[in-house]
């Protein structure tokens, strides 16, 4: 009787409260989507300079979002990468915009992207997207 009132409770939090969540798990997610996202910007880097098209990287140095997007100069069209709410992107650097020219292969300023696992409560990055003005891009673990 008494395991079968506890069994019907634990189900009754699981359904209220849902599965048990870990934070190990937000936090490795976060950064297997900022390893997505820096191979998106990367393939973006490249497909511009391949085709000769220039481009600007928007960035929030204020909000976290969950998405980084690019807009690109000739055709004025957005381009997004969407993390599913996996990771939040918050930018680090002296603009909200950055520029690739297509002439000298360069994105400037250079920045950093702070990745955290949440929108507003994790206090502390999980990871950090370098991005070079010599549009090398990298994800490391401990911050700049």
């Amino acid at each position: 009787m008494v395991f079968s009132l506890l069994s019907a409770l634990s189900g009754l939090i699981w359904i209220v409260a849902g599965p048990p969540r870990f934070a190990g798990a937000g936090r490795e997610r976060a950064r297997e989507a900022a390893l997505r996202g820096a191979q998106w910007l990367q393939g973006r880097l490249l497909q511009a300079r391949e085709e000769g098209r220039n481009f600007r990287f928007r960035v929030s140095l204020a909000d976290r979002l969950p998405y980084l997007e690019i807009r690109w100069e000739d055709t004025g069209l957005w381009e997004r990468y969407d993390s599913g709410e996996n990771a939040w992107f918050r930018g680090e650097g002296p603009a909200r915009w950055a520029f690739y020219s297509t002439k000298w292969h360069t994105l400037s300023p250079g920045m950093v992207l702070y990745v955290f696992s949440d929108r507003e409560s994790s206090p502390a990055a999980v990871a950090f997207i370098v991005i070079s003005p010599a549009c090398r891009v990298s994800v490391v673990r401990q911050g700049p």
